[in-house]
């Protein structure tokens, strides 16, 4: 007689709880798992590295890893657009906001993280966005067809990736990097001095020991203000400053919380906290 299957809730359907999915298949070989996988983005999961490629007129559904019908097919309850709100870990359930609730005997949290927005005036602005979901680029690309100057703050590896795709698209367009070189967490001062050059080479302006003040416009952004009171006109600015984990769901929940964000986790990716 088959026992009953162990109930494995992920939480998140990005890049990694999709490899969680494909590895947890490979293994299972006796079929005792039956995975839930709560996604709150409205498209299976992505290849969040090719993101880029949207600025070349590539379509998400060439991005996504597998289709809806590949989730049904290996017999996983995907649920796209579904936003978890609360981890019970008494009764051992996970709540998402339509007040449906998943049993799980086995709580796989992939929640990845979200741009950090730095606390300036005019982030609000109508033409100022982040980089991160297929919304985001697409939003990105739109914009930047109607704009004339673009501005990206932050010299690490997506605001040179999106700064590429903004002057491809036909706008002139400025880093600001509050570093004295991009790329800074990556190279070092002698690197990071070539990248610049290269940078600059390619038609792309670049403002380096520079810290953004402020956005201005109505109400839409007309111009970056920076803190030496420089002004960068601007249609178009991409805030690329980093990311902050979602680990809000774990720290409501009671887990141990890393040193600087995130779930605290042994050797073996499982928590300090049982």
């Amino acid at each position: 007689m088959i026992g009953k299957k162990k109930q494995v809730v992920v939480i998140g359907n990005g890049m990694v709880g999709f490899r969680f999915c494909e590895k947890l298949l490979e293994y299972d070989a006796f079929h005792q798992y039956q995975m839930t996988v709560l996604g709150e983005e409205l498209t299976p999961a992505f290849d969040r590295v090719a993101l880029s490629s949207l600025f070349n007129g590539k379509t998400e559904g060439e991005l996504v890893f597998a289709e809806t019908r590949w989730y049904e097919y290996q017999k996983i309850n995907l649920r796209i657009g579904a936003r978890v709100t609360r981890i019970n870990r008494a009764e051992k359930t996970v709540e998402v906001s339509s007040g449906k609730s998943f049993p799980y005997d086995l709580l796989v949290i992939a929640t990845g993280a979200r741009p950090r927005v730095p606390h300036l005036a005019g982030t609000q602005l109508r033409g100022v966005h982040v980089y991160r979901t297929s919304d985001d680029a697409l939003a990105i690309r739109d914009e930047a067809r109607g704009a004339a100057n673009a501005v990206v703050v932050g010299g690490g590896l997506l605001g040179l990736e999106v700064a590429e795709a903004c002057r491809e698209l036909g706008c002139e367009t400025t880093i600001v990097e509050r570093e004295p070189f991009l790329m800074a967490c990556q190279l070092d001062a002698a690197a990071g001095r070539l990248l610049d050059q290269k940078i600059e080479d390619l038609g792309l302006h670049i403002k380096l020991d520079a810290e953004l003040r402020a956005l201005e416009g109505t109400r839409k952004v007309e111009r970056a203000r920076l803190k030496n009171g420089e002004s960068i006109p601007a249609e178009l600015v991409v805030i690329a400053t980093g990311i902050t984990a979602n680990d809000e769901l774990a720290r409501e929940a009671g887990l141990e919380i890393g040193p600087r964000g995130g779930v605290a986790i042994n050797e073996r990716c499982l928590l300090y906290t049982s």
